[in-house]
């Protein structure tokens, strides 16, 4: 239960991008294009990004399991995808999507990795 609690904002939004990937959501005109990509993108980029980098402060050991949590990240945002096109019928898989996942989780571990690594932990 402590490892739980231990990941309480990472699992959180685990749970947040399953919610908002699986569900029917409403169209809502003028968000198509936001930017020169569509606001799914952006997205998609920026919900994986919170998940690593909302990992990255919870682990106080994050530098060295940091490729399996991409290599997790990966495989989660892969299986999103193949949710949606396998038990959705009003949602379908895009490498675009999986590439802003992708994208995301990479830009998270830069960041995290520069400004994480002074951090004190107790």
């Amino acid at each position: 239960m402590k490892y739980i609690f231990q990941y309480k904002y990472t699992l959180g939004l685990l749970v947040l991008i399953l919610y908002l990937c699986l569900t029917k959501m409403p169209h809502v005109s003028g968000l198509e294009k936001f930017g020169w990509l569509g606001i799914d993108k952006w997205v998609h980029f920026g919900l994986y990004f919170m998940l690593c980098y909302a990992w990255s402060y919870e682990n106080s050991n994050f530098r060295n399991s940091m490729t399996l949590f991409l290599i997790i990240g990966i495989l989660i945002g892969g299986g999103v995808e193949l949710l949606q096109l396998y038990i959705t019928n009003y949602r379908s898989a895009e490498w675009g999507d999986f590439f802003a996942d992708v994208s995301g989780l990479f830009v998270a571990n830069f960041i995290s990795t520069k400004y994480l690594k002074n951090r004190s932990f107790d």
